[in-house]
């Protein structure tokens, strides 16, 4: 019972932050954006200062009124300094290089100030995830790597990013919980599997010889009676040689597919094949073309015919064949 409520709780706050905090590119920390609340150090020390009022007031002592006034002067002091330490940074998502499954995902934020007044001791964190520290001191902007481990393929938006701190005295946290609206693409993981080549993947020769009857010269062999005369390398005889044939040949340009046909197991299994056999081609400097159901990409080479296929991959909703 108590998870549902747990979970009603975080669904609830989720639409709430949806609202209030709608997700962007690019995020300025304003009053809106922004929460103050003390730490827990910040619950001891306000414990602390009530106490000493309280013994202030009880026995009338006008030094211990004046030390409880000075500890809650610095704890108001403290709240407008924690939250000015946040107070106008602007926080932009920047690139997040593609990953293949079972890796990390890499993620560029960017933190900038105003012009005036450093910033210190800022943490962003994923829940899930990295956490990271940074401070803005003689700098107007810094760049900021987040990490994030990529289990699955497919898209991965890893939510709102929380950033905090309690500079400068921990006494007080504040904190937004922000949607730079980061993803990036996750690849399947490259698994190597028996390629069932058949007609669809067939050798990954440059070309490949049709007959021996066409128009384009092949090579020489031994004659056979019955040979045509024509074809006799006479001047081959003349040196000196055997008496042999010339050779033919037509030629076609052939065209290497990966195709999900061409793989047995589920779709995964499918995909991962898929994906080694690209990575495997690429290094050979192939060119290569990609079948998935309902899917052709026509063969090329290449890293920007690369991503398309992995991106394919990575995309793919269909079922196995």
């Amino acid at each position: 019972m108590m998870q549902n409520a747990r979970q009603w709780f975080r669904a609830q706050f989720g639409r709430w932050l949806k609202k209030r905090l709608p997700a962007a590119r690019s995020i300025t920390l304003d009053r809106h954006r922004l929460f103050v609340f003390p730490s827990r150090a910040g619950f001891g020390f306000l414990l602390f200062v009530v106490v000493i009022l309280l013994v202030a007031i009880n026995y009338q002592n006008n030094m211990v009124f004046g030390l409880a006034f000075l500890l809650s002067s610095l704890l108001v002091i403290t709240i407008l300094h924690t939250w000015g330490n946040l107070s106008g940074l602007t926080v932009s998502s920047l690139r997040a290089i593609p990953v293949f499954a079972g890796e990390s995902a890499v993620f560029e934020i960017r933190i900038s100030r105003p012009e005036r007044g450093a910033r210190h001791a800022i943490t962003l964190t994923w829940p899930d995830g990295d956490s990271a520290y940074t401070s803005l001191l003689e700098e107007k902007e810094v760049i900021v790597e987040l990490s994030l481990p990529a289990h699955r393929r497919g898209v991965l938006r890893p939510g709102r990013l929380l950033i905090e701190t309690h500079y400068p005295l921990g006494l007080v946290r504040c904190w937004s919980w922000i949607d730079l609206a980061l993803e990036t693409l996750v690849y399947p993981q490259p698994l190597e599997s028996e390629f069932h080549s058949g007609d669809s993947g067939e050798t990954d020769s440059g070309e490949v010889m049709v007959n021996l009857a066409g128009d384009d010269y092949y090579g020489l062999r031994e004659y056979q009676p019955g040979d045509s005369l024509k074809q006799v390398a006479w001047k081959h005889y003349a040196r000196g040689h055997d008496l042999q044939t010339r050779q033919f040949a037509a030629y076609r340009d052939h065209q290497l597919w990966l195709d999900y046909e061409a793989f047995t197991g589920g779709v995964e299994a499918r995909l991962s094949a898929l994906c080694f056999e690209v990575l495997r081609v690429e290094a050979n400097r192939e060119e290569y073309g990609l079948r998935l159901p309902g899917i052709e990409i026509e063969p090329g080479k290449g890293d920007r015919h690369r991503e398309q296929v992995l991106s394919a991959l990575a995309l793919f909703q269909g079922g196995a064949g």
